[in-house]
C-alpha cells in the first residue's frame, strides 16, 4: 500500500489553484490536432538504414504545423524521414526551413534540386 500523498494535493497546499490532471487531459484531448501542412518531399536513390530495429529510410518529408487551437503561430518545421510504405522513421525538428535542407543534404545527400514542391498538401 502506498503511502506516498497525492500530486494534486501536494498542489492545493501549495496554493495551485488550477485545473486538476483529469480536467486538464480532458480539455487537451477535446482540441482540435494540428494539421501537417507539407511543403516538400524527395525520394532517396536507395534506402539507407539508420537503425537495426527501424525500417530503411526510403523518403524524405518536409512539413510544418498549422494549430487551429493556438492563438501563436507554430513555428518550425519538421524533416520527416519514411519507410517504403511512406511509415515514420525518424524525424527532426529545424526553426528555419533551411535548416531543414541542410539537414537533408548532411545526413542523406539529397541536394535541393531533388526536392518536389507540394505547397500546401494537408495530413
Amino acid at each position: 500500500v502506498s503511502t506516498a500523498t497525492p500530486t494534486s494535493s501536494i498542489l492545493r497546499r501549495m496554493g495551485y489553484d488550477g485545473p486538476s490532471l483529469s480536467e486538464w487531459l480532458a480539455e487537451y484531448r477535446s482540441r482540435r490536432k494540428p494539421t501537417e501542412v507539407v511543403l516538400h518531399r524527395a525520394r532517396l536513390p536507395v534506402p539507407v538504414r539508420t537503425h537495426p530495429s527501424r525500417a530503411p529510410i526510403a523518403s524524405l518529408r518536409i512539413s510544418r504545423f498549422d494549430d487551429p487551437d493556438n492563438p501563436c503561430p507554430t513555428r518550425g518545421f519538421y524533416l520527416f524521414s519514411l519507410s517504403e510504405t511512406d511509415e515514420w522513421v525518424d524525424d527532426s525538428w529545424h526553426e528555419e526551413l533551411d535548416d531543414a535542407f541542410d539537414q537533408a543534404e548532411y545526413a542523406f545527400d539529397v541536394r535541393r534540386s531533388a526536392w518536389e514542391a507540394v505547397e500546401g498538401e494537408s495530413r
